[in-house]
Protein backbone atom coordinates (compact mmCIF):
# COMPACT_ATOMS: atom_id res chain seq x y z
CA UNK A 1 0.00 0.00 0.00
CA UNK A 2 3.02 2.63 -0.12
CA UNK A 3 5.22 3.80 2.48
CA UNK A 4 2.78 4.80 5.70
CA UNK A 5 4.27 5.29 8.53
CA UNK A 6 2.81 6.20 12.39
CA UNK A 7 2.91 9.89 13.00
CA UNK A 8 1.61 9.47 16.33
CA UNK A 9 0.45 7.02 19.11
CA UNK A 10 -0.02 7.42 22.72
CA UNK A 11 -2.47 5.34 25.35
CA UNK A 12 -5.42 6.01 25.76
CA UNK A 13 -5.98 6.69 29.53
CA UNK A 14 -9.70 6.34 31.93
CA UNK A 15 -10.54 9.23 34.04
CA UNK A 16 -13.85 8.10 36.11
CA UNK A 17 -16.61 10.29 36.25
CA UNK A 18 -18.82 8.92 38.85
CA UNK A 19 -16.28 10.48 41.19
CA UNK A 20 -16.58 14.08 39.41
CA UNK A 21 -20.29 14.43 41.61
CA UNK A 22 -18.36 14.60 44.94
CA UNK A 23 -15.76 16.93 43.33
CA UNK A 24 -13.16 14.18 43.41
CA UNK A 25 -11.71 12.95 39.88
CA UNK A 26 -9.63 10.34 39.81
CA UNK A 27 -7.00 9.60 36.52
CA UNK A 28 -5.16 6.89 35.68
CA UNK A 29 -2.61 6.24 33.61
CA UNK A 30 -1.35 3.25 31.66
CA UNK A 31 -0.73 0.72 32.89
CA UNK A 32 -2.46 1.39 36.33
CA UNK A 33 -6.13 1.98 33.65
CA UNK A 34 -6.23 -1.65 32.99
CA UNK A 35 -5.72 -2.70 36.66
CA UNK A 36 -7.87 0.05 38.61
CA UNK A 37 -10.64 -1.04 36.19
CA UNK A 38 -10.14 -4.13 37.00
CA UNK A 39 -10.28 -3.86 40.67
CA UNK A 40 -12.34 -0.85 41.29
CA UNK A 41 -16.21 -1.40 40.83
CA UNK A 42 -17.75 1.30 38.79
CA UNK A 43 -21.32 0.81 37.67
CA UNK A 44 -21.94 -0.11 34.08
CA UNK A 45 -24.63 3.43 34.44
CA UNK A 46 -22.01 5.62 34.95
CA UNK A 47 -20.71 7.81 32.34
CA UNK A 48 -17.05 6.96 31.60
CA UNK A 49 -14.63 9.28 29.32
CA UNK A 50 -11.06 8.66 28.42
CA UNK A 51 -8.32 11.33 26.33
CA UNK A 52 -5.25 9.80 24.69
CA UNK A 53 -2.30 12.53 24.55
CA UNK A 54 -0.84 12.06 20.72
CA UNK A 55 2.83 12.21 20.94
CA UNK A 56 4.86 12.62 17.51
CA UNK A 57 6.76 9.93 15.92
CA UNK A 58 10.73 10.34 15.84
CA UNK A 59 11.32 12.82 13.00
CA UNK A 60 7.73 14.43 13.13
CA UNK A 61 5.73 17.12 14.85
CA UNK A 62 2.79 15.29 14.73
CA UNK A 63 0.52 16.43 18.27
CA UNK A 64 -3.16 16.21 19.89
CA UNK A 65 -5.61 15.10 21.92
CA UNK A 66 -8.30 12.25 21.39
CA UNK A 67 -11.07 11.98 23.77
CA UNK A 68 -13.48 9.23 24.78
CA UNK A 69 -17.04 9.68 26.13
CA UNK A 70 -19.90 6.96 26.98
CA UNK A 71 -22.71 7.28 28.47
CA UNK A 72 -23.59 3.74 30.00
CA UNK A 73 -22.03 0.06 28.81
CA UNK A 74 -24.77 -0.34 26.37
CA UNK A 75 -24.20 3.35 24.87
CA UNK A 76 -22.13 4.07 21.85
CA UNK A 77 -18.94 5.69 22.44
CA UNK A 78 -18.47 9.48 21.12
CA UNK A 79 -14.96 10.12 20.19
CA UNK A 80 -13.65 13.83 19.27
CA UNK A 81 -9.94 15.70 19.24
CA UNK A 82 -7.87 17.94 17.50
CA UNK A 83 -4.46 16.51 15.54
CA UNK A 84 -1.96 19.07 14.37
CA UNK A 85 0.37 18.95 12.08
CA UNK A 86 0.12 16.68 9.53
CA UNK A 87 0.17 16.75 6.00
CA UNK A 88 -2.89 18.01 3.89
CA UNK A 89 -4.83 15.13 3.20
CA UNK A 90 -6.59 12.00 4.52
CA UNK A 91 -5.09 10.06 7.18
CA UNK A 92 -5.59 6.42 8.64
CA UNK A 93 -6.88 6.83 11.90
CA UNK A 94 -6.87 3.24 14.52
CA UNK A 95 -6.91 1.69 18.36
CA UNK A 96 -4.21 -0.41 17.98
CA UNK A 97 -3.40 -3.72 20.44
CA UNK A 98 -1.23 -1.92 23.37
CA UNK A 99 -0.07 1.28 24.65
CA UNK A 100 2.45 3.33 22.96
CA UNK A 101 4.38 5.61 24.81
CA UNK A 102 7.23 8.29 23.30
CA UNK A 103 5.45 7.87 20.19
CA UNK A 104 6.79 4.85 19.20
CA UNK A 105 4.11 3.33 16.90
CA UNK A 106 5.92 -0.25 15.96
CA UNK A 107 5.18 -0.56 20.03
CA UNK A 108 1.57 -0.58 19.19
CA UNK A 109 1.23 -3.74 17.45
CA UNK A 110 -1.53 -4.42 15.28
CA UNK A 111 -4.77 -3.03 14.83
CA UNK A 112 -7.07 -4.20 17.96
CA UNK A 113 -9.36 -6.53 16.93
CA UNK A 114 -10.74 -8.91 19.57
CA UNK A 115 -13.28 -11.09 17.36
CA UNK A 116 -10.72 -11.64 14.23
CA UNK A 117 -12.50 -9.76 11.79
CA UNK A 118 -11.24 -8.15 9.05
CA UNK A 119 -9.87 -4.84 8.39
CA UNK A 120 -12.50 -2.28 6.85
CA UNK A 121 -13.54 1.28 7.39
CA UNK A 122 -15.68 2.85 10.22
CA UNK A 123 -19.27 2.17 8.61
CA UNK A 124 -18.33 -1.54 7.04
CA UNK A 125 -20.43 -4.36 8.43
CA UNK A 126 -17.35 -6.55 9.75
CA UNK A 127 -14.18 -4.19 10.79
CA UNK A 128 -11.38 -4.70 13.83
CA UNK A 129 -12.77 -2.57 16.78
CA UNK A 130 -9.77 -0.59 15.83
CA UNK A 131 -10.71 0.82 12.41
CA UNK A 132 -12.07 4.07 12.84
CA UNK A 133 -11.48 5.14 9.35
CA UNK A 134 -9.91 8.31 8.08
CA UNK A 135 -9.72 11.73 9.39
CA UNK A 136 -8.69 14.97 7.07
CA UNK A 137 -6.34 17.47 7.22
CA UNK A 138 -7.13 20.89 6.27
CA UNK A 139 -4.83 23.41 4.69
CA UNK A 140 -3.23 24.74 8.24
CA UNK A 141 -2.15 21.41 8.75
CA UNK A 142 -4.44 20.67 11.65
CA UNK A 143 -7.34 17.85 11.45
CA UNK A 144 -10.33 17.72 13.65
CA UNK A 145 -12.17 14.64 14.18
CA UNK A 146 -15.80 14.16 15.31
CA UNK A 147 -17.69 11.14 15.67
CA UNK A 148 -20.68 11.40 17.30
CA UNK A 149 -23.34 8.33 17.51
CA UNK A 150 -26.45 8.27 18.15
CA UNK A 151 -27.84 4.62 18.09
CA UNK A 152 -26.28 1.25 19.30
CA UNK A 153 -26.57 -0.27 15.82
CA UNK A 154 -23.50 2.19 14.54
CA UNK A 155 -20.29 0.56 13.54
CA UNK A 156 -18.72 2.61 16.31
CA UNK A 157 -20.37 1.10 18.69
CA UNK A 158 -17.62 -1.45 19.03
CA UNK A 159 -15.33 0.85 20.77
CA UNK A 160 -16.19 1.23 24.61
CA UNK A 161 -14.94 1.97 28.29
CA UNK A 162 -16.38 -0.95 29.84
CA UNK A 163 -15.23 -4.49 30.47
CA UNK A 164 -12.89 -6.42 29.19
CA UNK A 165 -12.41 -5.37 25.63
CA UNK A 166 -12.14 -1.59 26.65
CA UNK A 167 -9.81 0.13 24.56
CA UNK A 168 -8.59 1.50 28.07
CA UNK A 169 -4.58 0.97 27.95
CA UNK A 170 -4.16 0.52 24.42
CA UNK A 171 -2.15 3.40 21.73
CA UNK A 172 -4.58 5.36 18.72
CA UNK A 173 -2.41 5.71 16.05
CA UNK A 174 -2.70 8.54 13.39
CA UNK A 175 -0.77 7.27 10.22
CA UNK A 176 1.02 9.11 7.81
CA UNK A 177 -1.57 7.79 4.83
CA UNK A 178 -4.25 7.46 3.89
CA UNK A 179 -6.53 4.04 5.16
CA UNK A 180 -8.20 2.42 2.35
CA UNK A 181 -10.83 1.20 4.29
CA UNK A 182 -10.35 -2.87 3.20
CA UNK A 183 -10.24 -2.16 -0.11
CA UNK A 184 -6.84 -4.13 -0.69
CA UNK A 185 -6.85 -5.97 2.20
CA UNK A 186 -4.63 -4.18 4.32
CA UNK A 187 -4.16 -1.28 6.63
CA UNK A 188 -1.67 1.38 6.45
CA UNK A 189 1.60 -0.01 7.43
CA UNK A 190 3.46 1.17 10.72
CA UNK A 191 7.24 1.71 10.08
CA UNK A 192 9.41 -0.60 12.36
Amino acid sequence: MGKCIGYTAGAITFMAIGALATGLALYFTYPEARRSVQTLTYSDEEMRFATCELVAAPNFTVKGTIYFRQNASYDTTVITGTVEGLTVGEHGFHIHEFGANGGRCKDAGKHYNPDGQPHGGQDSDQRHVGDLGNIRSVEQGASTLARVQHSPHSPDALVTLYGDRAVLGRAVVVHAGRDDLGASGDAPAVLQ
